[in-house]
């Protein structure tokens, strides 16, 4: 038995493992493949630089050809939000600017790229954004999508307090994996934000799927 000779339903369990190179690898060899195995490009997309939201944001909502219900995973590093430069190494440059590196991170352009992408990605099952309240203050947008998103099931937030975390007990996903970062080893502050046990508490009770949950 060849490949193509198999169901469809099992065609699609055997792409849905698949990403980025791999995908397009096999999008490549036949035009059935190809309809199962394009999505899954776009599937998981990983940003740890201001550039790779730049270049992501182009891919998923291109008019041409929007990609954005393809999207399943998504992650954004705090190194979204530091200088674009491709000639320092970002691990040495913030131990070397310690405590202060938080004075150079940037707000004024990643939050509305992340509230885009978030806005038109509807399935979304996974998302971790380690600077979470500072961009839900650059752009609301990013509230509202994701408390609209019904398929998603791991998320990851960091840099918070009270406010983001009441929040939570608006979305309308059955959650079974949150970490919450409220802890950032370099200080970044939130200008007096809260940090209270009560209103943790009331949107852990929102969960009832929860499977697993961290608190840093």
């Amino acid at each position: 038995m060849e490949l193509l000779d198999l169901p469809e339903d099992v065609l699609h369990v055997i792409v849905s493992y698949l990403r980025k190179k791999n995908a397009l690898n096999l999008a490549l060899t036949t035009k059935r493949l190809s309809g199962l195995a394009l999505p899954r490009i776009a599937a998981v997309a990983e940003c740890h630089a201001p550039a790779d939201l730049r270049r992501l944001q182009k891919y998923l909502l291109s008019r041409r050809r929007s990609r954005a219900h393809c999207l399943r995973s998504l992650i954004v590093s705090p190194f979204t939000f530091y200088p674009d430069d491709d000639e320092y190494d970002p691990d040495d440059w913030l131990r070397s600017l310690g405590n202060a590196a938080d004075n150079f991170q940037d707000f004024t352009q990643a939050p509305c790229l992340i509230a885009d992408i978030l806005v038109r990605c509807h399935n979304i099952c996974h998302l971790d954004l380690e600077r979470f309240q500072p961009c839900l203050r650059r752009d609301r947008r990013i509230g509202t999508a994701l408390v609209a998103m019904t398929g998603l099931k791991r998320l990851s937030l960091g840099v918070l307090g009270d406010t983001v975390v009441s929040l939570l007990q608006s979305c309308q996903s059955g959650l079974t994996y949150l970490k919450l970062w409220y802890h950032d080893e370099r200080g970044f502050q939130l200008q007096g934000e809260p940090k209270t046990f009560p209103v943790l508490l009331a949107t852990l009770s929102h969960f009832r799927s929860l499977q697993s949950l961290e608190l840093c």
